[in-house]
């Protein structure tokens, strides 16, 4: 999940870096990052709170926790998983200086979360798919509902 999360990062970084070149470049264009303060949290906490409660579950002792804790890595990696393949592979408009890079971070970060769907699952085998399946569309419901609120 480590490396998911440094893939993501690295694809916000490039893509931040690219739109502050083509600002420069074309000073009329919208920017395409958000300008309030508040907005750039509310989107940078949708995916790192069900990151971190995940990894918090996954790391305890539990059985129940772990099953838990895979149940909500797989809501999210399941609603960031076909967002990562479709820009790793189709979605590239305009001039974009950062264009290789942030195929690769992309690629990567879509190589981590099947990983991390297949390995959740395993988990979910282990340790009990009660809590798994209770956890799961918990997660894509809170998604879903926070992607409706923040207006995309």
């Amino acid at each position: 999940m480590g490396l998911a999360l440094l893939a993501a990062a690295g694809f916000c970084l490039f893509e931040f870096l690219a739109d502050t070149e083509l600002r420069k470049l074309y000073p009329l264009q919208p920017s395409e990052f958000p300008d309030s303060l508040r907005r750039t949290i509310e989107w940078l906490a949708l995916p790192l709170v069900p990151y971190f409660v995940s990894g918090l579950l996954l790391s305890r002792r539990s059985e129940e926790a772990k099953a838990a804790g895979a149940g909500v890595a797989v809501g999210l990696f399941f609603c960031l998983l076909p967002f990562s393949v479709a820009v790793s592979f189709l979605w590239f408009p305009g001039p974009n200086p950062y264009a290789l890079q942030r195929m690769l971070s992309s690629l990567t970060f879509s190589l981590c979360s099947v990983w991390i769907l297949v390995s959740a699952f395993m988990i979910a085998r282990k340790a009990g798919w009660g809590v798994f399946f209770l956890a799961l569309p918990a997660t894509l419901v809170a998604m879903t509902f926070a992607s409706h609120v923040l207006g995309h």
